[in-house]
């Protein structure tokens, strides 16, 4: 069990740092790209924006969920809104598609990958083109290892209070989809007889 809450600890630690980096490295993009006008300009500034909004809702939401627990017991909310949440991954994938397609063409003609052979106007163009890569970067770490926090969790591999409890996805899934369901009734009606 110490095992499993270290690995536990260590992964939640990576995922709060890149819950915060994503929106500062985002507004350092914005205020570099503003300042080399002359070199760099945004393509898409409408993407931009629902990036750092869609970036920033996470540690603010983080940051109240903190608070809320900190001044009363909030386990069954948090439970309550973990399962709702249960789409969020592929919510952040789209958007995070979705960017990376339409913000692709932001440092054109410079290589994304930032050479420092390359001619560049101002010094800031280097700095905003490296502050772009590590945003894409920190970006799609986060996005993939949301999509493996949600996956190990519905294995049940993370610890939970649930003693006694069977952690099989299936019981973990069946909050989900409870057995009063419409399409059920014939399964249930067999069962009956």
């Amino acid at each position: 069990m110490k095992v499993k809450n270290t690995i536990r600890g260590l992964i939640a630690t990576i995922y709060i740092i890149l819950i915060f980096t994503c929106p500062i490295l985002e507004v350092s993009k914005l205020l570099l790209f503003n300042l080399t006008k002359q070199e760099l300009t945004l393509q898409n500034e409408i993407i931009e924006i629902i990036y750092l909004i869609a970036m920033t809702i996470f540690p603010i939401g983080l940051i109240a969920t903190a608070l809320k627990n900190l001044c009363c017991n909030m386990g069954g909310l948090m439970s309550h809104l973990k399962e709702q949440l249960c789409c969020l991954p592929f919510l952040i994938l789209i958007i995070a598609s979705i960017y990376t397609h339409l913000t692709s063409q932001d440092m054109t003609p410079i290589p994304s990958t930032c050479p420092s052979n390359y001619p560049y106007k101002l010094s800031l163009t280097r700095v905003a083109c490296f502050i772009r890569l590590i945003n894409l970067i920190i970006m799609w770490t986060f996005t993939t290892l949301l999509f493996i926090l949600t996956i190990v969790d519905c294995f049940g591999y993370f610890p939970t209070n649930n003693r006694g409890r069977d952690n099989t996805i299936q019981s973990r899934l069946s909050d989900f989809f409870p057995p009063d369901r419409d399409d059920d009734i014939g399964m249930t009606e067999k069962r009956i007889k």
